[in-house]
């Protein structure tokens, strides 16, 4: 998942969100292509990479219908898996997402995003998403990757109740809006404030004790550590068991595909070490 390279970034991101012009949704469905005489216009998008980009920046702007013209070798692309990663790609493109449906008709592919919500209501609500993660991404400029990895995990169990069954539960509004969320939304409200600053980030899905489940992938310094909130939330006693944690160590209680994650073998990074060296700083 691609950060916002800072709060540069993130206040354009704003702007487009609020203009008009991130989770677990079903597979996009194909229809029938059919025939029709190529186009003689530039295309808009000339290989599989930029259509992802191209559908990506449709879904966070919340758009319903989104028409591109495609070079002809685009009938051998592997569409759903663009429009798979269209969704990964940033979490406001996920917000909201219920399906997408498309359709290939010679050179020119329609988009349809379905969406839990109206298209106002959710613009307003990526907004107040994005207005968050500025305001993180100025806040946390002179922390260290692992310092913002923590104030992140921290605020989201000071902020957020973990809910079966909540409103938004999957969704980044849930947890940083709503103050309610199951997995998915603490997962995704991490990665939303990640991405904003600049820290490498993933939403893993997988498995934990058996039942679906969705944490988070942070890389620091170059390795890569699993990041729990939604399990820390429900310990107590143990609110940082599941922070910066080792494939090794989630093995215990999580599975997932690991071919299709980063490998997360970090060790130099600790709580304790992180936590201290923030006290030292006050």
């Amino acid at each position: 998942m691609r950060g916002f390279q800072g709060t540069a970034a993130v206040l354009s991101g704003l702007l487009l969100f609020a203009g008009g012009c991130g989770q677990r949704a079903p597979q996009p469905e194909q229809a029938e292509s059919a025939q029709e005489p190529e186009l003689t216009q530039p295309p808009d998008a000339e290989s599989p990479q930029a259509l992802t980009s191209r559908i990506a920046e449709a879904l966070c702007r919340t758009e319903r219908t989104v028409e591109l013209r495609l070079p002809a070798s685009a009938a051998q692309w592997d569409i759903p898996a663009c429009i798979g990663k269209a969704r990964a790609e940033r979490v406001p493109a996920a917000e909201g997402l219920k399906a997408v449906q498309w359709q290939l008709r010679g050179n020119v592919l329609t988009v349809q995003p379905e969406y839990r919500a109206g298209q106002d209501t959710l613009r307003r609500e990526k907004a107040e998403l994005m207005l968050c993660a500025v305001q993180f991404a100025a806040s946390s400029a002179d922390c260290s990757p692992a310092e913002k990895a923590l104030l992140i995990h921290d605020r989201l169990l000071r902020e957020c109740s973990y809910r079966p069954g909540a409103a938004e539960g999957d969704s980044a509004a849930g947890a940083l809006l709503l103050h309610e969320a199951e997995c998915g939304g603490y997962a995704a409200g991490f990665a939303l404030l990640a991405e904003a600053a600049g820290l490498p980030c993933r939403i893993v899905s997988g498995t934990a004790d058996g039942a679906p489940h969705a944490w988070n992938l942070a890389e620091l310094d170059g390795a890569w550590y699993h990041i729990d909130c939604a399990w820390d939330d429900t310990e107590p006693a143990q609110p940082h068991r599941y922070f910066l944690r080792s494939d090794a160590e989630m093995r215990r209680t999580h599975t997932w595909d690991a071919g299709a994650y980063p490998a997360a073998e970090g060790a130099a990074c600790s709580y304790a070490e992180i936590a201290a060296g923030m006290q030292l700083r006050e």
